[in-house]
């Protein structure tokens, strides 16, 4: 089943399944250095036909997208990729227009420059969107430019070529 927000597209690769599996062991063997400590870089699973990873949290990214794999055939190799963003940030970036947003509508008094008083139409707009809207933006572009850099990132990765998913799934249903 589909989640929320999630990509899911069909690929042709030019490498080989071996390839693809050892280039994702290599990443999940990958260990970052901070002083003393050593941490795994991502976090994931490679299964029989199936893979799952995303990279950990780091110092210049709150979090990446989780990409999930499976190997649809050998000749010529077929990948089916989905890329589903971590829900955790999404949640973070909707907590402040649940907070504010209602806040700026339903607020009888707020203390404006040490006087409280009513506010007014342009006082609660301003509130409202900066408290509201600036994250739900924010959040926004920071999630999706993710999905977008992650997608052509493992494409480069997987030397992908997509292929028309659409096509594809509806001769899948047809045949099971």
């Amino acid at each position: 089943m589909r989640s929320f927000f999630e990509r899911s597209n069909v690929y042709t690769s030019s490498l080989n399944r071996q390839e693809i599996e050892m280039t994702i062991r290599s990443l999940l063997s990958t260990e970052s250095h901070f002083l003393f400590f050593k941490q795994k870089e991502y976090k994931g699973k490679l299964k029989k036909n199936k893979f799952k990873f995303y990279k950990k949290f780091s110092s210049n990214q709150f979090s990446n997208p989780e990409i999930k794999g499976k190997f649809i055939s050998e000749n010529p190799l077929m990948v089916e990729i989905r890329i589903t963003p971590h829900y955790f940030k999404l949640l973070f970036f909707l907590i402040f227009p649940i907070i504010f947003i209602p806040e700026s509508i339903f607020a009888d008094e707020m203390t404006i420059n040490g006087v409280l008083r009513e506010p007014t139409l342009v006082e609660r707009l301003a509130f409202g969107s900066f408290g509201g809207l600036v994250p739900i933006i924010w959040g926004y572009i920071d999630t999706f430019s993710k999905y977008n850099k992650t997608e052509v990132w493992i494409n480069n990765l997987f030397k992908l070529n997509k292929i028309d998913s659409k096509f594809y799934l509806k001769k899948r249903r047809r045949v099971s």
